[in-house]
């Protein structure tokens, strides 16, 4: 299926229209581009897919860090920053538009000019299959496939902090010395604070005993960490059961330098220093001699 997209809209999708008039939301294209895509979805008013094919390119595309698991993490890596910043900066104006509000300059997009390696958190799935040669299960860090069930296997992800990456990996390279298989397991969730110490949390979807020793878990390159099982039947990372604990699994850090202590599955602000400009903005619009108060305050940082 061949069309030709116009815009970028919430989220990092293109939007194009096909020749039967239902629109068609793109992952993976560009304004401007002619793309063939994969169809991943269908409704009577619009399609979702998956640019598989990109025959006309626009200038402002380039190739992403990550090029087998970009659509999971962060569409807008096949573009140039400064064409990120102005999409999002329209995004924004047009938001207001929906709402009556017609602003009268451009949003200006802040940055730290921090682009890559700046998430403090990810969740990582995994991957099995078996070897062609061996016959053996292997063992892999993924992601979720955008737009089907499928996973994606994979190294590292280039949005997240170095010390992930490496502690991922670490942990990894350890289960795979287990008798313990992608089908035990649900998913790997890393926090790192600001000054680089992690706490894990390896989510099992069997009660597994002693998975893990204490030695093992001390040989991390982790302050500290968990294994909890999981209900199988629910997809997310739920707490049913802890079965094990390491070291001090407790964060810390602080914002505009108010110390905070968090939990690894607790909410808290994936991207630090963007989000302390956004409290320094908050903070000019409100006055001082007048209470505040965090409705949705996870933590609590703003109130």
């Amino acid at each position: 299926m061949q069309l030709t997209l116009q815009k970028i809209v919430g989220g990092g999708q293109a939007l194009g229209t096909l020749d039967d008039g239902r629109k068609a939301f793109v992952w993976g294209g560009l304004p401007g581009e002619t793309v063939e895509i994969r169809v991943t979805k269908k409704k009577s008013k619009l399609v979702e897919g998956v640019a598989e094919h990109i025959i006309n390119p626009s200038a402002e595309r380039i190739a992403p860090r990550d090029p087998g698991s970009y659509l999971s993490t962060s569409p807008w890596q096949i573009m140039d920053f400064s064409a990120e910043q102005n999409y999002k900066s329209s995004l924004i104006g047009e938001a207001f538009e929906l709402s009556g509000i017609k602003l009268t300059e451009a949003v200006d997009i802040y940055s730290d000019q921090v682009i890559y390696e700046y998430r403090n958190k990810v969740e990582f799935s995994w991957y099995g299959d078996t070897d062609n040669s061996s016959g053996l299960d292997t063992l892999d860090l993924a992601f979720f496939r955008r737009g089907s069930k499928g996973k994606i296997a994979i190294e590292d992800t280039s949005l997240a902090r170095p010390e992930i990456n490496r502690l991922a990996r670490e942990i990894r390279d350890l289960l795979r010395t287990k008798n313990v298989s992608a089908r035990n397991l649900k998913t790997l969730m890393i926090r790192c604070s600001q000054n680089g110490e992690c706490v894990w949390q390896l989510y099992l979807k069997d009660e597994i005993a002693n998975l893990i020793s204490p030695s093992e878990a001390a040989n991390l390159p982790a302050q500290g960490g968990e294994i909890i099982y999981s209900d199988h039947r629910s997809p997310a990372s739920v707490i049913t059961k802890r079965l094990d604990s390491f070291g001090d699994i407790t964060l810390s850090d602080s914002i505009l330098e108010t110390p905070f202590r968090y939990a690894t599955e607790g909410f808290f602000q994936v991207n630090i220093p963007v989000y302390e400009q956004a409290l320094r903005d908050m903070r000019s619009w409100i006055p001082e001699d007048k209470p505040t108060v965090d409705m949705y305050s996870g933590v609590g940082t703003i109130g």
